[in-house]
């Protein structure tokens, strides 16, 4: 498994991440000072763990050294289980 944000067959730096976030939110009229980068990794391990990733596929993609990703993880009716969704969660990813 690789990341999940990819540019020019590297990751996404997280300043450049931002930078993007940033004007996607002025473009859609979002107040961008509510949603902050660290939301992606919160919104992440929580839906990976809500779909039914293991804790090692969760620290995989992650790129987490330990178990700290667990503190993310927010409790959540699990989403309705589509074929796409799935299959892009487990999906294997070469460097």
């Amino acid at each position: 498994p690789g990341p999940l944000f990819v540019q020019g067959g590297a990751p996404v730096r997280r300043d450049r991440f931002l930078q993007v976030l940033k004007a996607a939110c002025q473009q859609a009229g979002i107040d961008h000072g509510q949603i902050k980068g660290h939301s992606f990794r919160i919104g992440g391990a929580t839906f990976l763990a809500s779909i039914g990733l293991s804790d090692a596929e969760i620290r995989c993609r992650g790129r987490w050294h330990s178990d700290a990703f667990l503190i993310y993880v927010r409790s959540v009716r699990p989403p309705p289980q589509f074929p796409a969704q799935r299959a892009l969660a487990s999906a294997s990813y070469s460097r």
